[in-house]
């Protein structure tokens, strides 16, 4: 009698706290989400107690797979991603429903991919692919083209992520009704396309981006977009246009707490920095950049390479490596909000 009253009061307690994380991935879609990281954290500890009951009590409600997908944009924006992973994996130890599978699955990949681990992701989502061709609907197999472009872009094979994507976006146009997932693909081919050197088309696909971004009331989407259309517009000669778009797209993230993508943003700037005859700052926002990542326990995207190497050397010209490596430790002493604010005084 006793264990099954403390087996009912562990049920109750993970099925409160899969509800609340459950809305709060549904609030981190639309325009509710204030304040759900900040409630996210103080509930950590109970999200990790009903994490482990979870694991070690498997039954028919698969929620050790709905708690790991519903808390993964919560740890993706904290920076647990190391964590995050782990849950994954220990999720699709159990036996979920296909379509909850393929979610997971998808997250497992994501993950993977921002800690660089590529081989990994890409056998995640050949399972999530076979299981959308035979269980899912559109909607899955969309998904699953879209993070394959992801992998590929982050591993920085361009033309495989240009061919996923141009996969996925028919998918979401024919869909119709996800505009936050049919901009991930827009976005990424935009991105693509600048690093092919296609300024015209990156700008094109970057604009419908942020276009339906704005309609559909996605902050984390609209951030991506208006970033790379600043970045591209900055390339293109137009810094008075592309330099605002930049920074709200760095301060979005910022506010979400997106740390990873703030990370991307403070590179963008640094480049605009040492493009634009302000050395100190560039070096200081990359080392800023460099010092998130570190804390976050994740790499830089392998398609960004050329373009950081190309930076850190211009730096190192300007400055002299002693100085260049100073000014970069400096920077990595920065506190976010400090690094963030410096980033964003260029625009103004």
């Amino acid at each position: 009698m006793v264990n099954e009253e403390a087996r009912l009061v562990h049920v109750s307690h993970r099925d409160y706290y899969l509800q609340l994380a459950e809305q709060a991935a549904v609030a981190w879609q639309s325009g509710t989400r204030e304040h759900w990281l900040e409630q996210l954290d103080v509930e950590n500890e109970n999200f990790r107690a009903a994490l482990e009951w979870s694991k070690s009590r498997p039954d028919d409600s698969a929620a050790l797979t709905r708690l790991t997908v519903a808390l993964a944009t919560y740890w993706e924006f904290s920076g647990r991603f190391t964590e995050a992973r782990q849950w994954v994996t220990d999720a699709l130890g159990e036996t979920a429903p296909p379509r909850q599978r393929i979610r997971a699955l998808v997250r497992g990949a994501h993950f993977a991919s921002y800690l660089g681990d590529f081989d990994v992701a890409k056998s995640l989502l050949d399972e999530g692919g076979d299981l959308a061709r035979q269980h899912g609907d559109g909607r899955d197999e969309a998904l699953i083209f879209t993070h394959r472009g992801y992998l590929a872009l982050t591993r920085g094979d361009l033309p495989a992520a240009v061919a996923a994507h141009l996969e996925a976006l028919p998918r979401w146009r024919a869909l119709g009704d996800d505009a936050p997932h049919l901009a991930d693909s827009l976005t990424q081919l935009g991105m693509v396309a600048a690093l092919q050197g296609d300024l015209a088309a990156a700008r094109m696909r970057l604009e419908e981006s942020v276009e339906f971004c704005r309609s559909a009331d996605s902050p984390f989407h609209l951030a991506d977009a208006l970033m790379a259309l600043g970045f591209v517009r900055f390339l293109l000669g137009d810094a008075g246009g592309g330099l605002p778009l930049l920074a709200q797209g760095l301060t979005l993230f910022h506010g979400l707490g997106a740390q990873a993508h703030v990370a991307m943003g403070l590179d963008e700037h640094a480049f605009i920095a040492g493009n634009s005859g302000r050395p100190m700052d560039a070096a200081r926002l990359l080392g800023a950049a460099v010092a998130l990542r570190q804390r976050i326990g994740i790499p830089r995207f392998a398609a960004y390479d050329q373009l950081y190497a190309q930076l850190v050397d211009g730096l190192r010209e300007a400055l002299g490596a002693d100085m260049l490596r100073e000014t970069m430790e400096a920077g990595g002493g920065l506190s976010t909000d400090e690094a963030v604010a410096l980033a964003t005084t260029f625009g103004a």
